[in-house]
Formats: C-alpha cells, sequence, structure tokens
C-alpha cells in the first residue's frame, strides 16, 4: 500500500482551521485500489473540532469539505 499526504491549505474561520488529507492505494484490492481521507481541524477559542471524510469515488471534494469545515467551527459558539 501506499499514502500520498496533500495540504490543502487553511480556513479563514475564527481562531483558524485547516484541510489536509491523503490518497492511498493498494493494489491488492482490485475492487477498491484508491482512497481518499480528508480531515479538518478548527478552533474557537478553547473548543476544537474534527470533521472527517473519506471515499473510494473519484477526486476528494476539497472546496466543498473547506465549506463544511467554516460552516463546523462557525457552530463550535
Amino acid at each position: 500500500m501506499t499514502a500520498t499526504y496533500h495540504d490543502h491549505g487553511t480556513v479563514d474561520v475564527e481562531e483558524g482551521a485547516t484541510l489536509q488529507g491523503m490518497h492511498t492505494h493498494d493494489s491488492t484490492n482490485p475492487e477498491r485500489p484508491g482512497f481518499n481521507h480528508l480531515w479538518g481541524v478548527g478552533r474557537d477559542g478553547d473548543t476544537v473540532t474534527l470533521v472527517l471524510w473519506q471515499s473510494y469515488w473519484g477526486d476528494p471534494p476539497v472546496t466543498e469539505w473547506k465549506r463544511t469545515l467554516r460552516t463546523a467551527v462557525n457552530k463550535l459558539y
């Protein structure tokens, strides 16, 4: 299995948020060889949230996931 890390940048919300991802490839799994993971971490004051997404369908929805992360952090307080 191989894994490739991706830094998808920051989201300007409250004290800040960051979005990262990883694509894994398993050549021994012919049905689902590729898998995408996205995780976002954001903070408002002392409260931190983590949002996760994973799928084996196509490219990860980075733009939409940044919007989701912004919404999650905005709802902390």
